[in-house]
């Protein structure tokens, strides 16, 4: 697979939306563009291998990964499409000095306290809390199908 910079990343996530025909209904491919700028600091090619995962974005570091090894081109729009629709509807915040953030449908989380859970009070990642999430499955199932709406119609 080609490695991209940032700006080329963003570029070709942007020429795959096409006419934007999926999220034109409820964001401007500027504003999607704007918020792409924002969220990602870092582009990183990984040669993914055994490790289990293709690729990911890590909203704490703003950093997209990329199994460097895919070479399938439809699997390869694919991730870049999931991950940068995580990156589009990523939101960071800081309560009491801590950053938290939350990415795409999340509902909710809850926190390691000892040996039991306790719920957050909010829907954001706790960067140095052990953490489970409610909805995880939601978020990824739903960023899925517009994954195959956006680039099926293309």
């Amino acid at each position: 697979m080609k490695e991209m910079n940032k700006e080329e990343l963003i570029e070709y996530f942007i020429s795959l939306l096409g006419d934007n025909h999926v999220l034109g209904k409820y964001i401007s491919l500027e504003e999607i563009k704007a918020r792409l700028e924002k969220n990602i600091e870092h582009v990183e090619f990984v040669d993914c291998g055994a490790r289990g995962f293709s690729s990911y974005y890590n909203a704490m570091t703003k950093t997209i990964k990329i199994d460097s090894s895919l070479s399938n081109p439809q699997i390869i729009n694919s991730v870049i499409v999931h991950e940068l629709l995580h990156a589009i509807s990523c939101s960071n915040k800081t309560n009491n000095g801590v950053v938290t953030s939350k990415v795409g449908l999340e509902l909710d989380q809850h926190l390691l306290d000892g040996h039991s859970w306790k719920n957050m009070k909010n829907w954001f990642y706790a960067g140095n809390n052990k953490y489970r999430l409610l909805g995880r499955c939601q978020n990824e199932g739903l960023t899925e199908i517009l994954v195959d709406e956006i680039l099926r119609k293309r």
